[in-house]
């Protein structure tokens, strides 16, 4: 029981400091790290940020192309029809 309480924390101790050595990475290291787990999480945030262009431009192109062209025929009827096309 002796040798337990001395030598468990003696070996606590050598495994700490070991492992404390083998944690110092490079500047380099870290970088292309960090690099690499960014590179891959951006393609796939900018995949996302596509796919909800593609489906936003969908409802608001349709929406402001109707717009325009309303307000087009708005103006080949006279001034008159443009002031009840905007109170609608």
């Amino acid at each position: 029981m002796l040798i337990m309480k001395c030598l468990l924390p003696a070996c606590l101790l050598l495994a700490l400091a070991g492992c404390a050595q083998n944690n110092q990475h490079s500047d380099s290291y870290v970088h292309a790290k960090v690099d690499s787990i960014v590179g891959v999480r951006m393609e796939e945030i900018n995949r996302q940020a596509m796919e909800d262009l593609d489906q936003r431009m969908s409802i608001e192109v349709q929406q402001k192309a109707d717009s325009i062209l309303a307000a087009r025929q708005a103006a080949r009827r006279g001034p008159d029809s443009t002031a009840a096309a905007k109170t609608r």
